[in-house]
Formats: structure tokens, sequence, C-alpha cells
């Protein structure tokens, strides 16, 4: 019994290490719609990739690069970043699309670093240095095609 119970820890254990790599930590959603067509842009961050997709409407095109950071800089940096407040400021700029960017914690659920709506009334920006280190992540990778 013994033997069995060992050997059942042992293959969850890299069940879930394996699982490990697929968890998403943050994800952006850029979009743009207006007279001329649309754009989104998106990226989903993973402990050693980020995955980049950009739309344009008629195209869709996927990049994938390998990140500096690993799962258990995201957790941390995440679980800091959580428990502070989620800051407002007026934001009247038109015809400059929306955005939001989300943080995921292990339960799966999510938190907001930052957002903004076409010609809405205000940005809301997480507070705290955990939170502007994983927006500064975001974008740092987080470009469109043309821009990187």
């Amino acid at each position: 019994m013994k033997k069995f119970i060992l050997v059942l820890a042992v293959f969850m254990m890299s069940l879930s290490s394996s699982f490990a790599g697929h968890r998403m930590y943050l994800k952006k959603v850029y979009s743009l719609y207006n007279s001329t067509g649309s754009y989104v842009l998106t990226c989903k961050f993973y402990s050693n990739k980020v995955e980049i997709t950009e739309n344009t409407g008629t195209e869709s095109s996927l990049r994938v690069e390998p990140t500096a950071y690993s799962g258990t800089t995201f957790a941390s940096l995440i679980t800091s970043a959580s428990s502070r407040s989620l800051l407002s400021a007026p934001f009247n700029l038109c015809d400059g699309g929306s955005l939001w960017t989300r943080a995921y914690r292990a339960s799966g659920t999510y938190f907001t670093l930052k957002k903004f709506e076409d010609c809405g009334p205000t940005v809301k920006t997480r507070s705290g240095t955990a939170a502007r280190t994983l927006r500064n992540i975001v974008e740092r990778y987080c470009v469109s095609f043309g821009q990187k």
C-alpha cells in the first residue's frame, strides 16, 4: 500500500509540473475599431513564453517569444500586486482604442492591472511597485509586429 501511495504521489507531482508551464499569469488585450477597420492585439504570458496575436479583421498572426521571467517571479509579483488599490484618473482620449491588462492568481481568478476604454472617462491603474513591474513586463514584450 505504501508503495502505491508513493507511486501515486510521484505521478501527481509530475502531472502538476507538466501543466505548470501552461498556467497563464498575465493577459493584455488592446482593441481599436474605427471606420478603416479593426485591430486587436492579445498577449498571454506563461512561465517561459509570451504568445502575441495580432488580428486586423482580415488577417491574424501569432508570434511566440521566450521571456526572461519564471513562473515563480510572476506568482510572487501577482501576490504582492493583488492587495493594492485600483486607482482612477481622468482619461478622455477618443479613437485611441480600449485596453485591459489582467493578472491571474493560481486559483484562476484575475484582477485588473490597467484598463481604459475608447472615449472613456477614466483610466484605471493598480497601485504599487509589484503592479508597476508587471505592467512594465507586459509593455516590454507586448508590442505590435510593426513595432518589434
